[in-house]
């Protein structure tokens, strides 16, 4: 049983799973499930990952992650640019950290974008994060593909 997948491999799935340019996918990922990733290159190995992701949606599509914390529920200050994810795994909180992700403001169920929608997601504030005018609302409206 080969435990290793590439970027090719990587893409191959997301051609076959119908994702497109344009498209907005939800990254909910547990890479460790998977095996042993291996980059064509000698880049960082979850920076591989967010390129074939953000190739794989063009310049017109918008890659997102969760960013939970629950720390706020136990009194915890929540800062959306400092509170690192908690649980969500290495590839979330490599985009929540990244150059051009945007995070919403919800200080336990967040999300990171990086993308054409990226504001727009992390800036739309419900009633909950659930409601209408929320962040996961416009992932709805964005008819948002959830990858698990």
């Amino acid at each position: 049983m080969n435990n290793t997948y590439t970027e090719k491999d990587i893409r191959d799935c997301l051609l076959a799973l119908g994702v497109k340019k344009g498209d907005c996918l939800f990254v909910h990922s547990g890479l460790k499930a998977l095996g042993k990733f291996i980059p064509n290159n000698d880049v960082n190995s979850l920076e591989a990952l967010l390129n074939v992701f953000l190739d794989a949606v063009g310049e017109k599509g918008t890659i997102v992650v969760p960013t939970f914390n629950f720390a706020f529920c136990s009194g915890e200050v929540f800062d959306r640019r400092k509170t690192p994810c908690d649980g969500m795994g290495a590839f979330s909180e490599y985009v929540r950290t990244h150059k051009n992700a945007y995070r919403a403001c919800h200080p336990f169920h967040s999300v990171a974008a990086i993308g054409a929608s990226a504001i727009s997601i992390s800036e739309s504030v419900g009633f909950s994060e659930f409601s209408e005018g929320s962040f996961f609302d416009a992932l709805l409206q964005l008819k948002c593909k959830i990858l698990f």
